[in-house]
């Protein structure tokens, strides 16, 4: 006889509370800091849309996904933006503070599934939407998945080159890690001038 799995719903509530409150969970050296300029912009023209998740220990409130938006909260209130006082957080029923560690690592902290670019354009196309005209995310923001076209043998002797111009260094490095796996996936030899 084979027992069940059932799963457990974590989600205790959604409240309102004092967000700068919140003590951190996670050292705040633990994750790189790649996308904090686009979360600023997107909290600034969008709003706060996205509960801070939370687990109350008994003692004191900590925040189990959310510490660059709380961050980032805290830059903005620095430059004499004005937050909400109280913003809402998702309650988790958490067990102690190692199982909050784990969920933080395990649910939060992993890669979401790529977007498809192919159901991306068509999805677009249906929406009547673009990239240019409607949104302040490029592709370079999204975790595009492209499918990866078979492997040609260049003829001998040709040489088959690529030419790629950034604005500036810093777009330069932030496509760096992507262009490296995308090159050496085709096994492109390749200079940065």
């Amino acid at each position: 006889m084979s027992k069940t799995k059932i799963i457990k719903d974590l989600i205790i509530k959604t409240k309102k509370i004092d967000w700068q409150s919140i003590k951190d969970l996670q050292p705040l050296s633990l994750k790189n800091d790649y996308n904090s300029g686009k979360l600023r912009e997107s909290i600034i023209n969008n709003g706060f849309t996205r509960a801070i998740y939370v687990w109350d220990s008994g003692k004191d409130i900590f925040c189990v996904d959310g510490h660059l938006r709380m961050d980032i909260l805290k830059e903005l209130v620095a430059d004499d933006i004005k937050i909400p006082e109280k913003l809402n957080c998702t309650f988790l029923d958490l067990k102690s503070r190692k199982h909050a560690v784990k969920v933080l690592l395990e649910v939060f902290n992993t890669k979401t599934n790529p977007i498809n670019k192919g159901s991306l354009d068509d999805w677009f196309e249906f929406e009547d939407l673009s990239f240019d005209d409607d949104f302040d995310i490029t592709f370079d923001d999204l975790h595009l998945d492209f499918e990866k076209e078979e492997k040609k043998e260049p003829e001998k002797g040709a040489l088959n080159t690529i030419t790629i111009t950034f604005d500036n260094p810093e777009d330069l490095q932030e496509a760096e890690t992507g262009l490296v796996e995308v090159l050496s996936d085709y096994g492109a030899k390749w200079k940065i001038k």
